[in-house]
């Protein structure tokens, strides 16, 4: 029934949801928490799935999670880029480094070594 409630018209309900089903840390959630990013309006709300879905930490977010990125603004990009390092993972790895290498904004690539240095730190990449 909470999964549900993420479709309600009413963003204060979806907001609820969304920091229930991360406090529940509800593996159920997941793939319905993804689809939230996609189809989200509210950039609040977006945020919010993120971090539930950091406080689930089920690797299967982070795909949705770096698509997310494509569409956002540098800042966006950074606090996105921080909740997928902390769920680790090879395709992190590996988006980090693309992003530490390869992104226009020098803030984001320092951001996205930093992400790579604590992924490192915490036994998360290789």
């Amino acid at each position: 029934l909470l999964i549900e409630m993420l479709s309600d018209p009413d963003p204060r309900v979806r907001r609820f949801v969304i920091d229930l089903l991360g406090d529940r840390k509800s593996v159920a959630a997941v793939d319905r928490l993804c689809e939230q990013l996609k189809v989200e309006q509210d950039p609040l709300l977006v945020l919010r799935a993120v971090g539930a879905l950091v406080q689930i930490g089920d690797r299967r977010a982070v795909t949705p999670m770096i698509d997310l990125t494509y569409q956002q603004d540098s800042q966006q990009t950074l606090q996105i880029m921080f909740a997928v390092a902390v769920l680790g993972g090879r395709e992190a790895e590996a988006y980090l480094v693309t992003l530490a290498e390869g992104h226009l904004d020098p803030e984001v690539q320092r951001g996205a070594r930093d992400a790579l240095t604590e992924m490192q730190k915490r036994g998360l990449v290789r």
